[in-house]
């Protein structure tokens, strides 16, 4: 009789034993499922940044690493890194020293691909053959993807790399196909020239208006934890005086707890580049969601190409909250885990001061507004 009774017990543990597996599978599936979908978009999305990111990373360094080292009137990029199996088809992988990550989400090394345009190809001055495929002679009049001329590309969510790159052969085809779960970012050869330097042929700059204050750029280009909104001022003032002009400098910058709107003086007489180009008629109008024109000069009046912008703030000149670490914890680390906003010189509309975020670890410049 005891016998019975206990295997009638153990028989009992076993069910409830099945019924609490059958229970916690069924919650497993219904609550750690969706926080998986969740975590699978946020690196989706987190991917996406990290590509673009990189490819402006390697996009800005080329006037200052190879410009037109072949001097054939169009600029090289630096070379893929060989990637063995783990890359793009006919590419390679990101240089890992371009001072923003190289690695997706996912944890995969970002690939790239890169065409040498022009019409010298694999000049042993640009490092020779290997590296870059073969891009069009004139880069400037191909469209769509039969003119790309960098590309970043993620492996996705599987790891596994589906983007083909190819030599050039004419305007019809595409030098890149990309299929799977890939991530792209990818920029034609006119995209990425929007973005260097035109100062041998910038004009002599003219006198400041008369009315108006003066607004310029940075020429020095700094890391996330320099140090806080007066060491950016000190900063501007540094260059203002440098430069001859007259006054007090603040950057376009916020924290956590201040903005342009809190911390700056609001000029009735409107804002103007060193050379007396306008920027805006008013605080109202710097702050309506569009300028006049790009802030895209130095305070010597120096013409400079397109950029990124330490700024932190909306366009209406507010900061973007109140959370130390959307501003590289108040400008004091440099650390690749934490991003903040920031604007570009080559914009008009409200991407000059909120184009996107960027990380802490990559270099950017201040605008600087009279008082």
């Amino acid at each position: 009789m005891i016998s019975q009774q206990n295997g009638n017990i153990f028989t009992v543990l076993l069910a409830a034993v099945a019924l609490v597996a059958g229970l916690s599978y069924y919650a497993y599936n219904t609550v750690s499922g969706p926080l998986r979908t969740e975590a699978n978009l946020q690196n989706l999305e987190e991917t996406r940044t990290r590509t673009k990111i990189a490819l402006k990373a390697v996009t800005l360094e080329i006037p200052n690493q190879l410009d037109d080292c072949d001097d054939d009137g169009f600029k090289e990029a630096r070379k893929w890194e060989p990637s063995g199996a783990g890359g793009p088809s006919g590419g390679g992988l990101l240089p890992t020293d371009i001072g923003v990550r190289t690695t997706d989400a996912f944890g995969t090394p970002l690939g790239y691909c890169v065409w040498d345009t022009g019409s010298a190809i694999g000049d042993l001055a640009c490092g020779g053959s290997g590296g870059r495929l073969a891009g069009s002679d004139t880069p400037l009049t191909e469209q769509s993807d039969s003119g790309i001329f960098l590309a970043v590309i993620s492996a996705g969510a599987d790891k596994a790399f589906t983007t083909t790159c190819s030599g050039y052969s004419d305007s019809a085809t595409p030098v890149m196909t990309a299929t799977g779960d890939d991530i792209v970012s990818k920029y034609t050869y006119a995209q990425a020239s929007a973005f260097w330097d035109t100062t041998d042929t910038a004009p002599e700059p003219e006198p400041p208006s008369a009315a108006g204050k003066t607004v310029f750029v940075t020429n020095a280009s700094v890391l996330g934890n320099f140090g806080g909104l007066s060491t950016a001022d000190a900063l501007c003032q540094q260059e203002a005086d440098a430069a001859g002009l007259t006054g007090t400098y603040k950057a376009w910058l916020s924290s956590s707890t201040q903005s342009p709107t809190s911390r700056m003086t609001k000029s009735l007489d409107g804002y103007v580049l060193p050379d007396g180009t306008l920027i805006a008629n008013d605080w109202g109008d710097l702050t309506d969601g569009t300028i006049q024109n790009p802030i895209n000069r130095f305070a010597d009046g120096t013409l400079y190409g397109a950029d990124s912008v330490w700024t932190g703030t909306q366009a209406d000149g507010s900061n973007i909250g109140n959370d130390p670490l959307w501003y590289c914890e108040d400008w004091t680390n440099q650390y690749a885990d934490d991003s903040t906003g920031f604007g570009a010189t080559n914009y008009t509309n409200a991407y000059w001061t909120e184009e996107s975020a960027m990380y802490c670890d990559i270099t950017a410049r201040f605008y600087c507004f009279e008082q």
